[in-house]
């Protein structure tokens, strides 16, 4: 599923979820690519164009700032929820973003849990 990460460190963090309405098409599409980076620009071009974001339904699951912990990795720092922590969930219609729901999650398995079932909403 395409998705992209979003930090402002002034603000928090943002996990973009793009959930394509020809899910099939896009798993094709997707097996076709076997660069990384060239699958991180078809998720770029779906961020910034109008007409491509009509074939998804985008949600952004928003954590504050000041529920957010970094830590060092093996790649550096990494940023990250504190748990348990609040998730703002918004949804993306014609350019504009709407507020879905808040939820508290206790773990990165409810997290994942809430991303997933936000964005399938109901087809599994």
């Amino acid at each position: 599923i395409p998705q992209i990460q979003y930090e402002n460190a002034s603000i928090g963090q943002s996990r973009i979820i793009c959930y394509p309405l020809d899910l099939e098409g896009w798993q094709l599409k997707v097996s076709k690519i076997y660069d990384e980076t060239l699958e991180t620009n078809e998720v770029m071009k779906i961020t910034q164009d109008i007409n491509l974001q009509s074939k998804f339904n985008i949600y952004a699951f928003f954590v504050e700032k000041k529920e957010l912990i970094t830590e060092s990795d093996l790649e550096g720092k990494a940023t990250h929820p504190k748990f348990p922590c609040i998730v703002t969930v918004y949804k993306k219609e014609n350019a504009k973003w709407f507020l879905l729901k808040k939820e508290r999650v206790i773990d990165w398995n409810e997290y994942s849990d809430l991303i997933f079932k936000t964005a399938t909403a109901g087809k599994y």
